[in-house]
């Protein structure tokens, strides 16, 4: 017996039966007092995964690279069978041929304990090639004592990458010296890794050693993934950024400062609900006044400009008509703040100016102005028709009053005329 250095792949004999060795695969290894047991995994279905006993157990012998039997000389061959695993089995060379083929008589056929099939072949001598054969091996079954051991479970989401890193395992129980370092799928999809110390008093403690490791791997690997699926992330939000600037359209005007905040609009309402109706970008610089935007529509991006952009503009108010026009109490200039609310900043009057200033966009700026203009024309008109009556009543007056002043003068002098004809004829 021997202790066990790193290997995955062993040997299992059937109990009391030298001649066919098994191949499989350490899953798991456990002691106790009595005695010690290794789970082998034999890759075959109709040979599930079982516990064996370490005394039917040995780890696969050194390779021989230039092996050449001769006649007589016991070795071991390679056979396959379709219900069983690959096997190695005990047999004397009987013939070699000249293209180096031998044949081999085989010793006996074995059965692995427990209910899987045995290794069946149709003849017990066999023809195989040199590279199938090797000489009868000299290990040693295991004799494994109290275990160093630690399982290490695989987080759900490190499953594939475990799965994409088989060799991870071996790395590490190879750098620990350990005498198992195997991947375990669970009933439960997910995945252990299986770590068994060399059970010597030198090397005590390897197992512990190796899973620390083995978890600092995983977490660096799950750091490294959570990276790259970052930056996979970031190259799809630049890529998909690239293609829509290449067929970006884009506006800019700049705003009078004054006009900044009627722009934005409270809390930034105004550019919100612009960038969610017409599906564009504003970007708007409160130092300089520079409102820029883009979008991937011509006209989505023009009518944007037309919600922003605003004007100012001076309507020409007679003096005179100012009170009739707004109202004394400027309640005209409240009904036009009202209705156009959504779009006009302000409507100033200014008595001074003698004019009405109107701000907003042109939504806002358009309408207002032809609503003040129709007012004021409308005053103005009435103020003429109540105008023309007065001057049409005063000139009849002083018409009237002539003629009957010239009249009476008439008839005074024209009977002071014929007195004096009638004095100046007598």
């Amino acid at each position: 017996s021997s202790v066990w250095v790193m290997t995955a792949a062993v040997e299992v004999r059937r109990k009391g039966e030298d001649a066919v060795w098994y191949c499989g695969t350490v899953r798991d290894v456990s002691a106790d007092q009595n005695k010690s047991n290794v789970t082998v995994d034999f890759g075959v279905a109709s040979w599930p995964t079982r516990q064996v006993a370490a005394e039917q157990v040995r780890r696969p012998p050194l390779a021989v690279v230039s092996f050449v039997a001769t006649v007589g000389e016991v070795v071991e061959v390679q056979v396959e069978s379709k219900d069983s695993p690959p096997a190695w089995v005990t047999g004397e060379v009987m013939a070699v041929e000249q293209w180096g083929a031998h044949y081999v008589r085989l010793m006996s056929l074995g059965l692995l304990q427990g209910n899987a099939p045995a290794l069946r072949l149709s003849s017990s001598r066999v023809l195989c090639q040199r590279e199938k054969m090797r000489p009868v091996s000299g290990e040693p079954t295991l004799d494994i004592i109290p275990v160093d051991k630690e399982v290490v479970d695989v987080p759900k989401e490190m499953t594939s990458w475990i799965d994409g890193h088989p060799s991870l395992a071996e790395d590490i129980g190879e750098s620990c010296d350990l005498a198992v370092s195997s991947v375990v799928k669970r009933e439960d999809g997910l995945r252990s890794i299986v770590l068994v110390g060399n059970v010597t008093l030198s090397t005590r403690g390897g197992a512990s050693r190796a899973a620390r490791l083995l978890e600092i791997h995983l977490q660096r690997a799950r750091e490294l993934r959570d990276l790259q699926s970052t930056a996979l992330r970031l190259q799809s939000e630049l890529n998909a950024r690239k293609h829509a600037a290449s067929n970006t359209v884009t506006e800019s005007f700049v705003s009078d400062l004054a006009f900044l905040g009627w722009v934005v609009g409270p809390r930034g309402q105004r550019v919100a609900r612009t960038e969610r109706q017409r599906r564009v970008t504003v970007r708007v610089d409160g130092d300089t006044g520079l409102v820029e935007i883009s979008g991937s529509s011509a006209p989505a991006v023009a009518g944007a400009r037309t919600d922003l952009e605003c004007f100012r503009k001076e309507v020409p108010l007679d003096a005179a008509l100012a009170d009739s026009a707004l109202g004394h109490d400027r309640e005209y200039l409240d009904e036009l703040r009202t209705s156009y609310e959504a779009h006009l900043r302000t409507l100033h009057y200014s008595r001074e100016q003698a004019c009405v200033e109107v701000e907003g966009n042109s939504h806002a700026l358009v309408p207002c102005l032809a609503a003040i203009e129709k007012r004021i024309a409308a005053c103005r008109a009435a103020a003429e028709s109540e105008a023309a009556p007065k001057t049409s009543s005063a000139e009849g007056k002083g018409k009237g009053k002539g003629k009957s002043k010239g009249s009476s003068s008439n008839r005074r002098s024209g009977r002071k005329g014929e007195g004096k004809s009638k004095g100046g004829y007598s």
